[in-house]
């Protein structure tokens, strides 16, 4: 019956997604993930530039690279992404089939039913129904889910990380239970192959997919691998793996053939039996270590990774956001951490707090220690991250907040549940994770309350605007597509993200020219056959007249634009203000 619950949120999580999703290349970020996407989509990862490589002024390369995108550090005509490839690669597979915008609320819906799993491993399975509807309503869930970026995927693969890790401890200990009973053994046996060599080889390509998702997050699979590191296997595999060394030992001493004939045929014989003894070494060996084979399950991501920062930005250790000295700060702590606790409060209740004394409570505790780890770990990450002012920055704990959520929802039930005496005693009598009806009335009522409030505080928060907002985005990106010349230059900085999307054409982001160089770069435009053109927003146009006014007659915007686009950007043709003005009286 809590499975439906948990179906239902997740069902409904995806519906938002679908319904007020932006699906647009908006922003830095947006855009970046998107063509990033398009690129791998096409089995590339530059975006080929030459105007970079011939245009005389300093920094030029920054000067034709649009939002979310830097230069080349190896080829001087070239452009990369600056963002990490995990949702780019997920989303380059979906394109083949045109559902790249899927795929953020798709995985949205898987981290409502995981926490629902996660919750049931760890208390019980109300408390997992509840911290699922509860994931569904959280403010900054909904103000992400609806955009394409990396907070809800990256909070998806940690949740999935701890559900395996979880259930591989599980497993193990029903592969310990009745060790005397031959039949128990072969149970045993059996349990353990699939607990450890699946669940935990599992886990890590789910931390691999993680860590291409956000590479800073790289410590929580540490987390994971400590908490591996605690199970120990049963008695009867640790003697089947020592008679299986037994064998490559035996193999590799056998005494050689007598026959010359057949030779060949037994040095073959002799290398199938140990190949299959080493082999089989090996695997008893990862499944009897747990941490290893987690381990094991990251090499395919960190590979991954590696290559293309070494392709994209000229080490395997670069990132495209630039060094972590430049990225975190100590200084950065304070201020983060009051931001940071001030946001959570103001938007998910001081609810969360309980989520701190949820291992002393539940009866699972290691696996309670474990979410809590993963959930402070996450926020002590991003603690030195640079500082940002408004609420919805909060997206970067994003992957703490199912932790958070079952955690808390856990202490609820089990403060309710003691304050019943007979339900403790029937607790204890039954089973450990059984719940009662004052925790469920208890868990009822906080999902009841906490849920409206919640979805209210997106609301308020402009959860369900952000497709209205990003419209312009995707409205300037076609016009310059549909409309401009097919060998438009277009200068712009808010929307070169977007315009290079839609229309892959070439920008210009004008931020970066010196006041007195405006003339001489559409000049450097038109001797390459390129039409020059301003898309500027009503915002920007101040700063735009402010900055090219004083030594450019095209900086003061003086003549009517060729177009206006949505309520807030107009599409200037420097041509035109020669023949506008030819034609104005007294000019």
């Amino acid at each position: 019956m809590t499975s439906r619950f948990a179906y239902a949120a997740a069902i409904a999580a995806f519906i938002v997604g679908v319904r007020w999703g932006t699906g647009a290349a908006g922003g830095s970020d947006s855009s970046c993930y998107m063509n990033e996407a398009r690129l791998f989509s096409r089995f590339t990862t530059h975006i080929e530039q030459p105007l970079a490589a011939s245009a005389p002024w300093p920094r030029a390369a920054w000067t034709f690279t649009p939002a979310g995108h830097l230069p080349s550090p190896s080829r001087a005509d070239a452009i990369v992404p600056m963002c990490p490839p995990g949702l780019p690669i997920l989303m380059a597979v979906a394109r083949w089939i045109h559902a790249d915008l899927l795929v953020v609320p798709l995985l949205g819906a898987l981290a409502v039913w995981l926490t629902f799993v996660l919750g049931r491993r760890i208390d019980s399975p109300l408390t997992g129904a509840a911290s699922a509807v509860l994931l569904a309503c959280s403010p900054i869930f909904l103000y992400q889910i609806v955009q394409p970026m990396t907070d809800v995927p990256a909070a998806a693969w940690w949740v999935l990380v701890a559900v395996l890790a979880i259930d591989t401890q599980g497993r193990s200990r029903q592969s310990t239970q009745n060790p005397q009973n031959p039949q128990s053994k072969q149970i045993s046996v059996s349990s353990a192959r699939s607990a450890f060599d699946v669940r935990t080889a599992a886990a890590g390509l789910a931390a691999s997919m993680a860590i291409l998702t956000r590479p800073n997050l790289l410590p929580l699979a540490i987390v994971v691998a400590i908490y591996l590191a605690r199970l120990k296997p049963s008695s009867y595999d640790r003697s089947r793996r020592a008679r299986a060394l037994e064998r490559v030992k035996e193999s590799r001493t056998t005494q050689k053939p007598r026959n010359p004939q057949r030779k060949m045929l037994e040095v073959f014989l002799r290398v199938l039996r140990v190949l299959r003894s080493t082999s089989y070494f090996f695997t008893r060996s990862l499944a009897e270590r747990p941490a290893a084979s987690f381990c094991a399950g990251l090499i395919p991501g960190m590979v991954v990774l590696a290559l293309l920062n070494w392709r994209m930005y000229g080490s395997p250790f670069a990132s495209g956001y630039g060094s972590a000295a430049d990225l975190f700060q100590l200084t950065n702590a304070a201020p983060n951490l009051e931001r940071y606790v001030r946001w959570l409060w103001q938007t998910h209740t001081p609810i969360l707090a309980l989520a701190l004394v949820a291992p002393f409570l539940v009866p699972r505790r290691a696996e309670a220690w474990l979410a809590l780890a993963l959930a402070v770990a996450t926020i002590a990450l991003y603690l030195p991250y640079r500082v940002f002012d408004d609420w919805w920055y909060i997206r970067f704990l994003l992957p703490a907040i199912p932790f958070l959520i079952v955690l808390s929802v856990a202490t609820v039930a089990r403060i309710a549940d003691a304050s019943n005496r007979n339900a403790r005693q029937d607790r204890r009598a039954h089973s450990p994770s059984a719940i009662s009806a004052s925790s469920a009335v208890a868990l009822g009522v906080m999902a009841a309350v906490l849920g409206p409030w919640w979805v209210y505080t997106a609301r308020e928060r402009h959860a369900f605007d952000l497709r209205d907002w990003e419209r312009h985005f995707v409205d300037a990106g076609r016009f310059a597509r549909d409309k401009l010349p097919s060998n438009a230059a277009v200068l712009t900085v808010k929307h070169s993200g977007s315009v290079h999307y839609y229309s892959q054409r070439p920008t210009v982001a004008w931020d970066t020219l010196d006041p007195s160089s405006l003339d001489r770069t559409l000049e450097f435009l038109r001797d390459r056959g390129l039409v020059p053109m301003l898309l500027l927003d009503t915002e920007e146009e101040p700063s735009f007249r402010t900055k090219f006014g004083g030594s450019s007659a095209i900086g003061r915007l003086d003549w009517p634009p060729m177009a206006r686009v949505a309520r807030t950007l107009r599409v200037y043709d420097p041509a035109d203000r020669a023949r506008y003005w030819s034609k104005s009286p007294g000019r």
